[in-house]
């Protein structure tokens, strides 16, 4: 295998190289064309035709000119690789082939002044010189040369990238920030006639009369200065730190000391492109990658070199027919070194037998290493970047690992997509399994066949989609509600309908059918997959957009035993009272009345209303018992009313229970009698609401008077319960005596419980308990002598 190295040119300590990337199959054989370079492909003007083409020369697309209505005075492509084309009067994008699709970005006022040139989003006036910047759609004044402090002559005299903007006036040179459009003046009465900015602010000036280079980042530190011989033909810069001049079939790098090396061409040079690792060269014939050869290529490859990634490769070579030897080599250099050194040489490489033959080294290293100490996961991601890297190359991409970086393997995919190449996205996604960018590209195609097919009817498109998706089972990275969305803007809303339900997300599928206006749909789908809040959430969507009469008419043929909207709408009256009536819900109406007159104090008013909706439901148990408690509750009001009038007591809004509790707290008896007979309330209801409202109004003696006046009906536990639950413990102890049936254990602890520690002594002396007046001796408190001494005198009279 010959050595790479043959091929390389050295500048001081730095090797390069030039490998041929493809040749050219295009038609250049016109005298006069313009071509524009990207990372991945080439557009080339020939007649009235724009055609672009892969690295193969493999037509893409094509753009007649005729149609565009005029002229073309530049055509380049943006960082997503989109071919810009620039007129007079406006920048026209192109975002699609098939179909061709052209986005337009128009002067604000073309008649006043037109575009003199563009560049990577930034635009100068031809009269004014003002600059702008491309803002999306809009374009946004940078800096307005009001004053004219600046004049440029040709359209050399300019150059950008991302931060800033370099100026050549006639006398000076100037610097425009693309964040802010702050001028600056970078360089005073110096003459220079072309000028050049790397991605990395390095700028490149050169004097056409002195036949001058002058290369700086900041003016006032020249990193260096070179003497041509000759006039080049351009100047673009090789990755970020390298300045390259073609002379018609050679190009010259310049370094550091006046040195440069230059690589001859057997054709002739038409262009440049300034990658961030190297320089693009277009020839009549074939295109090549001139860059920088990494340390880890150089330290294997140079000849004589004793690094480790060389002496791992001397002794893999050694290792099949000399085992010995290429064993004792490996002790002779740090190991670990080697293999590293080896794998990032292989992925810098583009010849298949190179890398194999670096990666099978240090597959050999590793495997002499100590067990785990070295990453293995290091080896497998430069196998899987290669085979990618590879993959790429096949397809007419070629892209070293330091570009692949930069624009990610999903801007590989969105590159190859812009030209609808959906076969090879499918075996790079698959390669590098990504299940998710799989989903994307079948998106992307799905969305594309519909736009394509204006012939083919829906329910056709719809298992043309479905059998490509059986083939490629990953329905779980699909965003089908995207693809739904395009049916639906290219007027397919059944296809669009079945698209979305092919949706999993959930709440893309219902917001996809709540837009196409499948409500009832939408709704299904809601209670299907139980999303409570998500059904929530669409019905308060719909009811902002349907009338009241289509809400109700969708919620009883959808969710007519589902009342989660009931329940989240319970507290607008307005609307149950409206649901119910028109869903003739007699009895969820007269609720809805109930609670309406309850919060405004004024039931009586509806209940009318209320018994009349009752009445409409026939033959129910339970409706003619509802009925019979409206009917008391009537003759309540009205006898409420009568007693308002005559004590001139508010007795509005009050239960019968209460009514009768505030006769007895008012020592009203004789309408107590009446009301208890009136409404039949029971003898035992009487005696527990007095005991509870005497207690409550502290009426400690009435209480007593109205025990002992006959027999209680209740007993007399409830008359202790209560005064001993309201805290008035010194005023239950009476009643303890007066229940029947209690033992003396039972009295005991009832005395106690209330503090009637008094009564608990004289009990437990009658029995002769001295055990028990232990007892309550020990828990009489001691702030209380008295009773500790009658607990001691009792004791001591047993």
């Amino acid at each position: 295998m010959k050595n790479p190295s043959f091929d390389w040119e050295r500048l001081k300590d730095v090797f390069y190289r030039s490998r041929a990337i493809g040749e050219l199959k295009w038609p250049t054989q016109y005298e006069e064309f313009k071509c524009a370079l990207s990372l991945t492909v080439i557009a080339v003007e020939i007649q009235d035709f724009i055609q672009v083409y892969n690295y193969f020369g493999q037509l893409l697309g094509k753009i007649n000119l005729q149609r565009i209505h005029e002229d073309i005075i530049k055509f380049e492509f943006d960082k997503d690789e989109k071919l810009i084309l620039v007129t007079k009067s406006s920048i026209k994008i192109v975002k699609g082939w098939s179909p061709l699709t052209i986005e337009s970005v128009p002067l604000q006022d073309p008649t006043i002044d037109t575009i003199w040139d563009y560049h990577n989003g930034i635009m100068l006036l031809a009269k004014s010189r003002d600059i702008y910047k491309l803002n999306g759609n809009e374009w946004e004044l940078l800096y307005e040369n009001k004053d004219k402090k600046y004049n440029l002559l040709t359209k050399n005299h300019w150059s950008c990238n991302d931060d800033s903007i370099i100026l050549l006036d006639v006398d000076h040179v100037y610097q425009v920030s693309t964040s802010n459009g702050a001028l600056l003046k970078l360089i005073t009465d110096s003459s220079w006639h072309k000028v050049t900015i790397s991605s990395r602010g390095f700028i490149c000036l050169y004097n056409m009369k002195d036949n001058k280079l002058q290369i700086f980042r900041d003016p006032a530190r020249i990193l260096m200065e070179h003497n041509l011989d000759s006039t080049p033909d351009d100047i673009c810069w090789c990755g970020n730190d390298t300045v390259a001049c073609s002379f018609e079939d050679e190009i010259k790098l310049y370094g550091p000391d006046g040195l440069y090396v230059t690589f001859w061409y057997p054709f002739t040079v038409t262009n440049l492109r300034a990658e961030v690792d190297g320089l693009k060269v277009i020839t009549t014939e074939k295109i090549y990658f001139l860059s920088r050869v990494q340390p880890q290529t150089s330290n294997i490859f140079r000849i004589g070199s004793t690094e480790p990634g060389a002496m791992l490769v001397d002794s893999f070579s050694l290792l099949e027919d000399h085992a010995p030897k290429a064993i004792e080599i490996l002790k002779n250099f740090v190991l670990e070194k080697g293999v590293l050194d080896c794998i990032a040489a292989a992925i810098d490489e583009f010849e298949p037998k190179l890398q194999k033959m670096l990666l099978n080294a240090a597959s050999y290293g590793k495997a002499s290493l100590q067990y785990k100490s070295f990453d293995a996961s290091i080896f497998v991601n430069a196998c899987n970047t290669i085979k990618l890297l590879n993959c790429f190359r096949s397809f007419g991409i070629f892209l070293t690992v330091e570009e692949y970086r930069c624009i990610s393997l999903k801007g590989v995919i969105d590159r190859l997509l812009t030209y609808h190449r959906y076969y090879e996205c499918i075996q790079i996604c698959k390669l590098a399994n990504e299940r998710f960018l799989l989903g994307y590209v079948f998106t992307e195609w799905a969305k594309d066949k519909i736009k394509g097919s204006p012939d083919m009817e829906d329910d056709e498109l719809l298992d043309k989609i479905k059998s490509r998706l059986s083939v490629i089972d990953m329905t779980d990275t699909l965003q089908m509600v995207a693809v739904a969305k395009v049916a639906y803007l290219e007027g397919r809303f059944q296809l669009s309908r079945n698209l979305a339900l092919l949706e999993k997300n959930e709440e893309a599928r219902i917001e996809q059918l709540y837009n196409l206006d499948d409500d009832s749909i939408a709704l299904k789908e809601c209670i299907k997959v139980q999303n409570y809040s998500l059904t929530i959430s669409l019905l308060i969507a719909l009811s902002k957009k349907l009338t009241n009469s289509q809400l109700t008419k969708l919620l009883i043929i959808d969710m007519f035993n589902n009342p989660l909207y009931l329940y989240y709408m319970r507290m607008d009256k307005a609307y149950l009272y409206d649901f119910y009536r028109q869903t003739d819900r007699f009895i969820d109406l007269a609720h809805v009345l109930l609670q309406q007159g309850k919060e405004q104090q004024s039931l009586h008013s509806f209940l009318p209303q209320i018994k009349d909706l009752y009445s409409q439901v026939q033959n129910s148990e339970v409706v003619n018992n509802t009925i019979e408690q409206l009917q008391r509750q009537e003759k309540l009001w009205i006898y409420q009313e009568s007693l308002g009038k005559r004590f001139a007591i508010s007795f509005t809004n009050m239960t019968l229970d209460q009514t009768l509790s505030k006769l007895i707290e008012t020592g009203q008896d004789k309408q107590v009698k009446e009301i208890v007979k009136k409404f039949k309330i029971s003898e035992k209801k009487l005696y527990h609401l007095k005991c509870k409202t005497l207690v409550e109004a502290k009426k400690f003696d009435e209480l007593l008077q109205f025990a002992q006046s006959r027999k209680s009906p209740i007993g007399y536990m409830p008359f202790y319960t209560y005064l001993k639950s309201r805290g008035h413990m010194d005023k239950a102890s009476p009643y303890v005596n007066m229940i029947p049936g209690l033992s003396y254990q039972e009295k005991k602890k009832l005395y106690v419980e209330c503090r009637g520690f008094r009564d608990a002594i004289q009990l437990a002396g009658k029995e002769k308990d001295i055990p028990g007046l232990k007892e309550i001796y020990n828990i009489i408190p001691p702030n209380e002598p008295e009773l500790k001494a009658l607990a001691n005198e009792t004791m001591s009279r047993i």
